[in-house]
């Protein structure tokens, strides 16, 4: 039988009987304990079979390396022992603990509702990364499933990506020529093809998902947060009244585009909200209906509006307008205005915009993501060498560590605090469940074939 069979095999044997239905009736405390117990020995499961699989295929290609160079018994000795000795390294990391220590804050780069972004240096590996620590009473109360965990917050280690975010670039251009534009559009629409792929929709995106690496191109992130939408009680009530609403609610884009302004610069004196703003939410979402993959479509012709004309085009001068907008796209979508001496859009942009941000039923995509790829907006894009076309704006740093991309002028202090929580009965830490995010922990592992996909599946389908 093949590796990848046997250790199939194993993974069957080892998840067979975690299925079979309990003849008593639990307490839905000792179901959620059952649950998290699953998903703790499962990603254990994973992460071992995951780490044999590849240590098999890395020696195998070494010794298919020392046949063709034809080594020597005292050379293949000596390669051999260099070989176990790296394995055994990298299982004494795998068993590291990481602490908050182990990294040199820099500074903050971002600030959210539920979570805080600070540039770090690994300090044993002089590695820069982002760390994102987010408050476990916030992830907590909004349900996010989601990678080290201390006594109050998550943190989450990342790769810094030097050119900033989308969202900073727009503040600080407002408009962006539409060849910019459309690089930027494309490359968005490839995140969201590999995303579909992997059988994830986004449901949120917007320009602070977009970060721009060194060389300048598009990089998704934040889609494993995102998996829930979660809105506030006070947009549900307000979606009830407002759909099918029309007056004075509704606003032309000259008001728009004034409302946007004085949007930005209030934002940038506060945190996000953990929802975040409606702009870019497709209204198959907002009113909780059934969608699909199409509804990432949707926010992409929102940014590319914006990337466009300056401003989102359903943008209201708060949230219940924007959402009244949202809702009402039909009435409310509408060419933008411009002023004297900006670029216009071109009718291929509004043609496409058009066909993004109209009824799921259809919204172009929904048949294929080609049919996108297809527009005559897009006609002069080479889809298969993009990435490695050049960028219209490529980063310009100084060093590894410049921030000059980050807005971090409205952030708070850059230091992260180390601390036990004091004996507070009303402290989260103290009240939460002991268990609520065991085996948190992950490191990621390097490379992926499908032998470990299907083992993946197989542990998957035997735990849920």
């Amino acid at each position: 039988m093949s590796k990848r069979g046997v250790l199939s095999k194993k993974a069957h044997e080892i998840t067979e009987n975690v299925n079979q239905k309990p003849e008593l009736a639990y307490s839905k405390e000792t179901e959620e304990k059952v649950m998290v117990c699953k998903q703790y020995v499962r990603q254990k499961y994973i992460e071992f079979l995951h780490y044999l699989w590849t240590r098999n295929a890395r020696l195998d290609e070494l010794k298919k390396q020392m046949d063709e160079d034809k080594l020597s018994p005292k050379q293949r000795k000596k390669k051999l022992e260099k070989y176990y000795l790296t394995e055994t390294n990298y299982l004494r990391q795998r068993r590291k603990r990481l602490f908050v220590e182990d990294f040199q804050i820099i500074a903050k780069i971002g600030q959210g509702g539920y979570a805080d972004v600070f540039l770090c240096r690994k300090k044993d590996t002089k590695e820069l990364l982002a760390l994102k620590r987010m408050k476990k009473e916030l992830i907590y109360q909004t349900n996010q499933q989601i990678f080290f965990s201390r006594i109050e917050y998550l943190y989450l280690a990342m790769d810094y990506l030097r050119g900033g975010d989308l969202k900073t670039l727009l503040l600080n251009v407002k408009i962006l020529e539409e060849d910019t534009a459309k690089f930027y559009a494309a490359e968005m629409l490839l995140c969201i093809e590999a995303l579909h792929k992997l059988g994830f929709i986004h449901r949120d995106l917007k320009p602070e998902n977009f970060l721009i690496d060194e060389n300048g191109h598009i990089k998704l992130t934040d889609f494993g947060l995102s998996k829930n939408v979660a809105l506030k009680q006070q947009w549900r009530d307000t979606i009830k009244n407002m759909k099918g609403k029309h007056g004075n609610m509704f606003v032309n884009s000259g008001q728009k585009r004034n409302h946007q302004t004085l949007r930005k610069l209030q934002q940038q004196k506060r945190s996000y909200s953990i929802v975040g703003s409606p702009d870019y939410i497709s209204p198959e979402i907002l009113e909780q209906k059934g969608y699909v993959g199409t509804v990432d479509f949707w926010s992409l012709g929102c940014i590319l509006y914006e990337m466009l004309a300056g401003f989102p085009p359903f943008s209201g001068e708060n949230d219940d307008e924007t959402l009244a907008n949202v809702l009402n796209f039909q009435y409310t979508l509408e060419y933008p205005q411009y002023d004297e001496g900006e670029e216009v859009m071109t009718d291929e942009a509004w043609d496409l915009i058009k066909k993004l941000l109209c009824a799921p039923e259809e919204r172009l995509g929904r048949g294929s993501i080609d049919e996108i790829k297809n527009h005559s907006f897009f006609k002069e894009i080479e889809w298969d060498k993009l990435r490695e076309s050049t960028p219209p704006f490529v980063p310009q740093v100084e060093d590894d560590a410049d921030i000059v991309y980050f807005d971090t002028s409205y952030f708070e202090d850059s230091s992260i605090e180390v601390h036990t929580p004091k004996n507070d009965p009303k402290s989260f830490v103290l009240q939460s469940p002991k268990n609520e995010f065991s085996g948190f922990t992950f490191k990621k592992l390097s490379g992926t074939d499908k032998g470990i996909q299907e083992m993946f599946q197989i542990t998957n389908q035997k735990f849920n």
